[in-house]
């Protein structure tokens, strides 16, 4: 009786451990990953609104075309 105790305790500690491990590396994944697609969410709209998001400026400003010169 005393085994089988022993048995589900070790299965429930395991089942902790690989649930605690999964949630680190998917967090991690998950942070990764909006930082590489925050910037393409907030072009798609700033498109879409005609104007930038962050500063409210609009898209025909002068402060945000690019010079040819610039480049």
């Amino acid at each position: 009786m005393e085994i089988n105790l022993l048995i589900i305790v070790a299965i429930i500690f395991i089942l902790g451990i690989g649930y605690a491990i999964g949630y680190y590396f998917g967090k991690q994944d998950g942070i990764k990953e909006g930082i590489l697609i925050t910037p393409i969410l907030l072009r798609e709209e700033s498109l879409r609104k005609g104007s930038c998001v962050l500063c409210q400026q609009d898209k025909n400003s002068e402060s945000l075309q690019v010079n040819k010169e610039e480049m």
